[in-house]
């Protein structure tokens, strides 16, 4: 088993730097809501399958505020934006990519990746450009899961044409793990 890598909530104030930090927190508190709702701890395993297999071990600082608790009451709301907060953390580990975009709806996709390094840029798509699509599940089976995968691979067809890959990260959170797959 390869050793863990630290990966932090934190972080989410840092990166990634072409998204505003309002939204990156915002993200990083559904996560920390949903985590402690399923009564994880920081310092929790955190399980990556699918086209490799990485483990990282998840930390956090900040602890639910009754201002929290009253935000983030509706359940599959809360799952999303936890979701986009851990895949902003987990793909600069996964790839050699980073989160530089928002994908506008209809495209079939939720973001844009360029290489690490790669300036904030609105001239989309770009050489050297990818597609990410993110799903959270708050509690589901590995039938679940895998089947949510192959959903939002299918969803990417939509925009194959621009012949660039599209990775798809699905996050399931009662048992912190996640599948990692690339399409090319």
């Amino acid at each position: 088993m390869p050793a863990s890598k630290l990966l932090s909530l934190d972080d989410l104030k840092n990166s990634p730097k072409c998204l505003t930090v309002p939204f990156r927190l915002t993200c990083g508190e559904a996560c920390l809501y949903t985590l402690t709702d399923l009564n994880h701890q920081s310092g929790s395993k955190f399980i990556v399958n699918g086209d490799l297999h990485k483990e990282f071990e998840l930390v956090w600082t900040k602890t639910v505020t009754a201002e929290m608790n009253s935000t983030w009451t509706e359940q599959a709301y809360t799952t999303d934006h936890a979701a986009v907060g851990l895949s902003f953390l987990l793909i600069p580990h996964l790839s050699e990519f980073s989160v530089i975009h928002r994908s506008r709806k209809g495209h079939g996709f939720d973001y844009w990746l360029a290489p690490k390094g790669t300036t904030c840029r609105s001239d989309l798509p770009f050489d050297g450009a990818s597609r990410l699509e993110i799903s959270g599940i708050f509690r589901g089976k590995n039938s679940h899961i895998q089947g949510r995968v192959q959903q939002k691979l299918k969803q990417t067809n939509q925009s194959d044409s621009m012949r660039i890959p599209a990775y798809v990260i699905v996050i399931e959170f009662s048992q912190l793990t996640s599948v990692f797959i690339r399409k090319v």
